[in-house]
């Protein structure tokens, strides 16, 4: 096995051995894995002296910091020698968002594995392991790391090993605990956590520690991290319009594009509300997300304008580019419609058909609901069997020197027992002067046709200003929306919410004047670290 140390610069004096050995490494640099060596290193001869100045590579975007490399050519049985590459002193690897940073890091062609030692730390945008060593086999992506730690989002899973491939991942003798930094005296331990094709996690012989008492281990527990479903929930108290009752919902897959969901609320001396229905995914990829728009839910109930609960105007855009195509049946009896000029509470829809999607026209993101519904306002009056579109379109965004454009319109029609429909025009600027500060202002216009089959098809507000404000920086977070309309008396709807986020708890109040809602709590936040699992291995398996 030969072995030689090069530094940045060649020597002049040696020209012809260089050369030799830089044309011997030319056939192999194709199979070095692009993010660990992106080109084959200047050589000088054995016996040069080296350099400790911190030497770099540059190719395709992907950089690599050294203070010093050795070049080993290994024997390889059949074949020629193929060369291991060592570099040393503060190594960094960059390529794109991943940054690695170890003491060492070495590339073995003759097997085919990339190794990184002491001190080790990968960083992504998502996630950030630290681990003693790593240890990755390019050719077939399968890698692993000793005595490793996995910090991603609210969530850190503390592990003996972690070992991937292409769409599992899988923590041995491992500790799961919410919390970013040192483990809190609750948490959970597991002598396996396995994350399958970024839908499915299970942990076997899992066991909750609770300040000194351990609960189990558990032979096996699993959940989906499928975003689609919803697990079936315990009864749970509910408290409405100054009353009181119990609330019961649910949904899960039935199959890998079906959803059954349903929805019970009673309180005492009224007739119990429920409803049930069953959605079809029929995105190409069948992992698009279930979409629904009741007629009876609130107007423009995705805008950044309109609710306290679009944190943001990204968050609107991004309701509109999630898949959905999705075609569904259901019942509902006893139901309270949402923000409208006479709101009714016992809207029943004994059957309805409805398909709804999601697509690029253009620039424009549209949302689209087509449904055939059997509807009465409520129990003693008539049925009126109809069709119903309703149909939204949001532009793209204009910057105006650092003012930001965000425009929709949103249309409704009915036809069956009578024809009407109206159009909802929203035009709205917002800026962020300031780290962590958002605000803005939109002006809302809209015009009716026809004759509505009952006072709730309309919409409350026709001619508007809306004003909205927001500071979250740090673990703060203020919201706030005023609506003003001259022909409902001036300052018809504001809505506020305070939240303090610690570590992974955040407790939250919010208050919507209009339609009249008031909660506060403390939000798990779980949503995000769940979101990287499944985006991130469903990507390694595809």
């Amino acid at each position: 096995m030969s072995r030689t140390v090069f530094a940045r610069q060649c020597d002049p004096s040696n020209s012809v051995i260089s050369w030799s050995l830089t044309s011997e490494f030319a056939g192999v640099d194709s199979h070095f894995p692009a993010m660990l060596l992106p080109a084959p290193p200047p050589v000088v001869p054995a016996g040069a002296p080296v350099t400790t100045q911190m030497q770099q590579w540059r190719r395709d975007g992907a950089v690599i910091h050294y203070t010093t490399a050795i070049i080993e050519m290994v024997p390889v049985e059949g074949g020629s020698p193929e060369p291991r590459i060592i570099f040393e002193g503060e190594v960094t690897v960059e390529a794109g968002p991943v940054v690695v940073h170890a003491n060492r890091v070495v590339v073995d062609e003759s097997r085919g594995i990339a190794s990184a030692e002491g001190e080790v730390r990968l960083t992504d945008p998502d996630a950030e392991i630290e681990a003693d060593k790593m240890e990755l086999d390019y050719r077939n992506q399968i890698g692993s790391a000793n005595n490793a730690r996995l910090r991603a989002a609210t969530v850190t899973i503390s592990a003996e090993t972690i070992e991937f491939s292409p769409g599992v991942q899988i923590a041995r003798n491992a500790s799961f605990y919410l919390a970013r930094h040192s483990r809190p005296p609750v948490f959970f331990t597991a002598k396996t956590i396995t994350v399958r094709g970024g839908e499915v996690v299970t942990a076997d012989g899992i066991s909750l520690n609770a300040y000194g008492l351990r609960l189990g281990p558990y032979p096996r527990v699993s959940f989906r991290l499928d975003n689609r479903e919803e697990s079936i929930k315990l009864p749970e108290i509910d408290f409405d319009q100054g009353k009181f009752g119990l609330a019961w919902s649910g949904a899960f897959l039935i199959s890998q594009r079906g959803l059954f969901s349903f929805n019970a609320v009673a309180r005492p001396g009224e007739t119990t509300r429920s409803n049930a229905r069953i959605d079809f995914d029929l995105s190409s990829s069948g992992h698009g997300q279930f979409g629904r728009r009741s007629p009876l839910g609130e107007r423009a109930d995705s805008g950044y304008f309109n609710q306290i609960t679009v944190r943001t105007p990204e968050e609107e855009e991004s309701a509109f580019t999630t898949e959905r195509f999705t075609i569904g049946v259901g019942t509902s009896f006893n139901e309270p419609t949402v923000g409208r000029p006479f709101d009714e509470n016992r809207v029943s829809r004994p059957w309805f058909i409805e398909a709804y999607r999601h697509q690029q026209v253009g620039a424009l993101s549209t949302r689209l609901s087509l449904a055939i519904e059997q509807i009465r306002p409520r129990p003693t009056a008539s049925s009126v069997e109809r069709g119903v579109v309703q149909f939204t379109a949001l532009a793209p965004r204009f910057d105006f020197g650092g003012v930001e454009s965000q425009i929709r319109a949103d249309l409704f029609g009915i036809t069956g027992g009578e024809s009407y429909g109206w159009a909802r025009f929203e035009a709205g600027l917002f800026a962020r002067p300031f780290d962590g500060i958002t605000m803005g202002v939109a002006k809302v216009f809209s015009t009716t046709t026809g004759t509505p089959d009952f006072s709730f098809d309309g919409l409350y507000s026709r001619d508007a200003w809306h004003f909205r404000a927001d500071y979250d920086r740090g673990p703060y977070t203020l919201r706030y929306l005023a609506k003003y309309d001259e022909r409902l008396g001036g300052w018809y709807d504001q809505e506020y919410e305070f939240a303090l986020v610690a570590d992974v708890f955040e407790p939250f109040i919010q208050y919507r004047r209009f339609p009249g809602i008031f909660q506060f709590g403390v939000r798990l936040r779980l949503n995000e670290f769940r979101d990287v699992l499944r985006r991130r291995t469903a990507e390694a398996g595809s």
